[in-house]
């Protein structure tokens, strides 16, 4: 049985590559850390992560949510107009992190920017993030399902990011993507 502990990975920006049938068992681990944490701000492209976050019945107090899906059990949730607009989506987590003064940013799919933005500007967007974060010492966790477009990020982040490839299989495209980068 695979568990995923806080000392395996360091404290700061980190980008989780996960393999889709190991989905549960990393949301376990992002469910710990938010327990952890008073003030969170979560940022979706995905669905999963209402169904996650009822599952787990992680206190949702102090708890931010930017998403392109309505949920109203999330009080603090803003919606993206234009989904994958890096201009707002920039804006509303700067606005969100002033208003609740989070102390972790948990990011699910940000692969996901790709599908509108080029490789060059998302990774550019990635950075300005972590800035951002780093300025503020705020805790950043970016969540991926491996696949081909997040292997296309990845080593354009692997520099920015301590990037952790959490796979069974030894057939993902990023596995290696992220071998060769270490070589």
């Amino acid at each position: 049985k695979r568990v995923f502990r806080r000392e395996v990975f360091m404290k700061g920006a980190q980008w989780l590559i996960y393999a889709d049938e190991d989905k549960k068992l990393v949301w376990d681990y992002v469910s710990k850390l938010m327990r952890e944490h008073s003030k969170k701000l979560l940022i979706s492209f995905s669905n999963d992560i209402f169904s996650i976050l009822e599952d787990s019945k992680i206190p949702l107090k102090n708890t931010a949510l930017i998403t392109t899906k309505f949920n109203k059990k999330i009080p603090e949730t803003t919606f993206l107009n234009e989904p994958f607009s890096l201009v707002e989506l920039s804006i509303l987590i700067q606005e969100s992190l002033n208003k609740i003064n989070a102390d972790i940013v948990i990011f699910d799919a940000p692969e996901q920017i790709l599908i509108h933005n080029s490789v060059f500007t998302a990774e550019r967007f990635f950075s300005y993030l972590k800035n951002i974060f780093m300025n503020r010492n705020i805790e950043s966790i970016f969540l991926s399902i491996d696949s081909e477009i997040t292997s296309n990020i990845i080593p354009k982040v692997s520099n920015l990011y301590e990037c952790k490839l959490l796979l069974n299989k030894q057939t993902k495209s990023s596995r290696e993507i992220l071998e060769k980068l270490r070589k």
